[in-house]
């Protein structure tokens, strides 16, 4: 972490800010301060004709363990960024500090596949299946509908996997992956390679990030492992089929499903190490004290220059079928590129950064997940028109957000949303028939409101007829709801 003669005697107070003239901040920054280069990396001065009036930083310390910028000039705010908070920076403290009792986010951990990574997600596997009401109820309700074939991923010391049929099994606690293809894949199984692969083979001929989750199922202490690739019959439309209509209920089906967020492709990988810099960028020694009239009580902390909450922006995030599989999955753990992260029905964990926050349902939003709560109002009852209507601006939001990933084929644009469809069907309790190709006939007039966004007008339209030219689902990309 960076401290330097320009910033080693700053001491923050909690709660309060302290200013620096611009001309002091551009000296240290041109000296090579890391600390004064982050302000003015987050913060720039917008108009170079501001720098002339000598506009003052003030840096305030927020209790909760953020800094945030602002340039004043006078009594005037030129740009504040408690006004645009994804711009302030973390303090952060290792776990066990004298900094942890006042700062929430903890150190990311850079080794996922490390033995202390793995039993903490053993714990909060544990915690979920202890102490979880919400989540016993709705493994008890959730259909199990058993995939036709599953990978048996033997011990830790195994060298070979071998796929295994289902149909003799009842009650099979199963992972799932979910991935980036990122391409065809060689190993996917097709008829030819059944009949070895029933009988083993080595582990070795599966692409880094399969391997990488049969790794992961072995230490979980789960035997079985499904991924689409493997347990599918690749060149078999009629096996394709019959297992894609049961896609969303393998998922939520699933002990857990493991996510390989950050692997663009197959063959990435999610266990190796993660890169610091990456996750943090520039890190700075930041000292502090609880009080302005404390003596003695200066403690010492970390600043990132970026977030350590959740961000959904890694390659996963961008693909159109992991979209559903995230939402119909019960209990997810997601290897993200700067944090691994827990999450079920009653709550959410990371391994570092920004703290969990415990979740709670709503009777009448709409998220698309297994947890939703059935709808509790009949639809031509007028009186609770407002929830209804929030419920379906969940549904054009998912809609929204749905539209922006990438599919490898065009013509799963609908296909790779019928869980969420489903879903949203049973949620109001309607009957399959009033889902028209992504848009809702009891909602019809509104749901024809969708156009692309104005930043991405012009083209689009499908090359692969997929649907009606009157659905948003006609098009490639973005499409939002007036």
């Amino acid at each position: 972490p960076h401290l330097c003669r320009h910033c080693e005697k700053i001491v923050f107070t909690l709660g309060d800010s302290i200013s620096f003239p611009y001309r002091e901040v551009e000296q240290a920054h041109e000296a090579g301060c890391r600390f004064f280069r982050l302000i003015l990396e987050k913060r720039p001065i917008a108009d170079t004709s501001w720098t002339s009036r000598c506009p003052t930083l003030v840096v305030y310390c927020g209790e909760h363990g953020n800094l945030d910028f602002r340039w004043m000039d006078g009594a005037t705010i030129l740009f504040d960024s408690v006004d645009h908070w994804i711009d302030a920076s973390p303090i952060f403290a290792p776990k066990g500090s004298p900094a942890s009792a006042h700062f929430r986010a903890r150190l990311l951990n850079p080794k996922p596949g490390s033995e202390k990574s793995i039993g903490l997600m053993r714990r909060w596997i544990r915690e979920c299946d202890v102490r979880h009401t919400r989540c016993k109820e709705l493994r008890k309700v959730l259909r199990q509908q058993c995939p036709t074939r599953l990978i048996d991923v033997g011990n830790e010391k195994s060298m070979d996997v071998r796929i295994c049929s289902t149909a003799t099994k009842s009650a099979v606690r199963y992972a799932a992956l979910s991935y980036c293809w990122g391409g065809e894949q060689q190993s996917k199984t097709i008829h030819a390679k059944l009949k070895d692969r029933l009988r083993g083979f080595p582990l070795e001929e599966l692409p880094k990030t399969i391997q990488d989750a049969v790794i992961t199922t072995r230490r979980l202490g789960l035997q079985y492992l499904w991924v689409d690739a493997i347990c599918i019959i690749q060149d078999d439309e009629a096996d394709k089929e019959r297992e894609l209509a049961i896609m969303y209920q393998i998922y939520s089906g699933a002990s857990v499903t493991i996510e390989a967020a950050r692997a663009e492709t197959a063959n990435d990988g999610f266990l190796q190490h993660r890169n610091v810099n990456q996750c943090y960028g520039t890190v700075c020694n930041v000292k502090y004290r609880r009080s302005s009239v404390g003596i003695g009580d200066i403690g010492s902390s970390l600043l990132s220059a970026n977030r350590l909450d959740i961000t959904y922006d890694d390659p996963i995030d961008s693909r159109g079928w992991t979209f559903q599989e995230h939402r119909r999955s019960l209990r997810t753990l997601r290897f993200g590129c700067k944090q691994t992260v827990w999450e079920c029905p009653q709550s959410l964990r990371v391994d570092g950064g920004e703290p969990y926050i415990e979740k709670l349902s709503s009777e009448s939003l709409f998220t698309g997940t297994v947890a939703d709560l059935p709808y509790p109002y009949q639809l031509k009852d007028t009186s609770h028109r407002h929830e209804l209507n929030r419920a379906l601006e969940a549904w054009q939001q998912l809609v929204d957000e749905y539209s922006r990933r990438s599919l490898g084929q065009r013509t799963d644009r609908l296909p790779a949303f019928a869980a969420i469809a489903e879903a949203f069907g049973t949620f109001l309790q309607v009957v399959p028939e009033q889902y028209l190709a992504g848009l809702w006939a009891f909602d019809i007039s509104m749901q024809l409101r969708w156009r692309r966004p104005d930043d991405m007008l012009g083209g689009g339209w499908c090359k692969e007829r997929h649907g009606p030219t009157w659905s948003w689902a006609s098009l490639d990309g973005p499409v939002t709801f007036d």
